[in-house]
């Protein structure tokens, strides 16, 4: 019988959406036409939108959420735009923006929307391979979940999480917060996403360039933590099934899932505070 522990961090990943300039048509043009849509009232540029998206008959989707989630957005995608095919490919962030950015060079223009966490899609805007799009639904969204500059909306954000096997960590020992994971107990005990760059992110928000810096040098050389290049959910499976003890950077999502799944229940430990 495995069940886990989840703590919740206080930041997380924003996980935004991308319209690509790909179609075959100068950037220049692109913009220009998105720039006289987004003139329009809402009303007439939903109606402008949806008529030639049933003219196009499908949008082509490269994106970064599982293909679990994938296929419940794509439902009620399909429910409200019934003449509309929605292809979709479920590459993880870094599938999603390397093959993005191979097609790109190779001059082969095949996404509509690209939905990619904002840390990895920076090189996406640097390279000027984005157009700028206000949806007329970003008015629903609240305050630093849309891009100033209209290059992106946020779809949705993923809390962080320790995430430990509470059948190979007792209580007494378990991590109350992430300098807990600097302690003796686990070193070669613990594994994280190689590329984990939303983590130094948030870490740095949360307490400045030099402490996040110290602290992942510490849980990767003196910890040796296992880096993975494996999606976070099979990560946090093999936490459960006691490959790991922990996983540094876990999804909250992912923990929640996994033990509704196991019907256990779930501790959450968020800067002293406990909930069950």
């Amino acid at each position: 019988m495995i069940g886990l522990r989840i703590q919740e961090c206080s930041f997380c990943i924003l996980v935004v959406v991308f319209y690509s300039i790909f179609p075959l048509i100068a950037e220049g043009s692109v913009e220009d036409t998105l720039a006289e849509l987004n003139a329009k009232s809402s009303g007439e540029r939903q109606e402008l939108i949806v008529e030639n998206a049933k003219k196009e008959g499908e949008v082509v989707v490269y994106t970064a959420v599982n293909i679990r989630d994938a296929q419940q957005l794509i439902a009620g995608f399909n429910k409200r735009y019934p003449g509309i095919q929605v292809s979709v490919s479920s590459l993880g962030g870094p599938g999603v923006l390397n093959k993005v950015l191979t097609e790109y060079r190779s001059g082969a223009h095949l996404a509509d929307v690209v939905v990619l966490n904002g840390v990895n899609a920076v090189e996406l805007i640097d390279k000027k391979m984005l157009a700028r799009y206000k949806s007329p639904m970003v008015g629903f969204l609240r305050k630093g979940f849309v891009d100033a500059e209209g290059f992106w909306p946020g779809l949705y954000a993923i809390g962080y999480a320790i995430i430990y096997n509470n059948r190979r960590v007792s209580q007494d020992e378990a991590p109350n917060r992430y300098e807990d994971l600097l302690q003796p107990r686990w070193r070669n005990n613990l594994v994280m996403d190689a590329e984990s760059y939303d983590l130094l992110a948030g870490l740095i928000d949360l307490w400045g360039e030099a402490k996040a810096t110290t602290f992942l040098k510490k849980i990767g050389q003196e910890q040796k933590v296992t880096f993975s290049r494996q999606s976070h959910t099979f990560m946090t499976q093999l936490v459960a099934t006691g490959e790991h003890d922990v996983i540094v950077d876990g999804y909250v999502h992912n923990g929640v899932a996994l033990i509704k799944k196991a019907h256990r229940v779930v501790e959450w430990v968020a800067f002293g505070k406990t909930r069950v």
